[in-house]
């Protein structure tokens, strides 16, 4: 997608704190449960353009977009293609009728040194609120409309962002 959130702690990350899951877990359910839940952004989530304006104060030069967005392509890319047997095999082996997708989340950290480490991936990802709208438009419109074309739509087309971007077609080169 293009747009998507930065989970944050409530706490500040310190290395002498590791039994402080506040200040190293920044998933949603766990970060609700402290006090400063929300004092430093809303929902302890940032999106891009919130981060990058986070990095312009604190440290000048570095540019999301520019230096950390394309290694999270790639690293998406090398994961997709790392699996995509296993991928191919399960959709072989299910039944010739059934169409089906999948949809993954990546989870990302950034370190110290702007070096990107991928976390986990996730079968059924969490979703920020604001998002939900347009990802389920998109998803039905580039999954389910191509198979099931609706002829005449009950309701008139609504309007929304399509936030999905191809980064990979097949070629030799990974993240486009």
């Amino acid at each position: 997608s293009t747009q998507s959130t930065w989970g944050t702690s409530s706490e500040p990350f310190t290395m002498e704190s590791l039994d402080n899951p506040l200040a190293h877990l920044t998933n949603h359910c766990i970060q609700e449960q402290g006090p400063r839940f929300g004092e430093f952004e809303q929902g302890n989530e940032m999106w891009y353009h919130q981060f990058q304006a986070y990095l312009d104060i604190a440290h000048p030069g570095l540019n999301f977009r520019k230096m950390a967005l394309p290694y999270i392509r790639s690293i998406v890319v090398t994961s997709l293609l790392a699996v995509k047997d296993d991928l191919i095999h399960s959709y072989k082996s299910a039944k010739a009728a059934l169409h089906c997708f999948q949809l993954f989340g990546f989870d990302f950290m950034l370190d110290d040194q702007f070096g990107v480490w991928l976390i986990e991936v996730n079968g059924s990802p969490a979703v920020a609120q604001a998002l939900l709208p347009d990802l389920t438009r998109s998803v039905v419109e580039l999954v389910v409309d191509p198979i099931f074309p609706v002829k005449d739509p009950p309701l008139p087309p609504r309007r929304y962002k399509n936030r999905f971007e191809l980064l990979y077609s097949g070629s030799s080169e990974h993240a486009q």
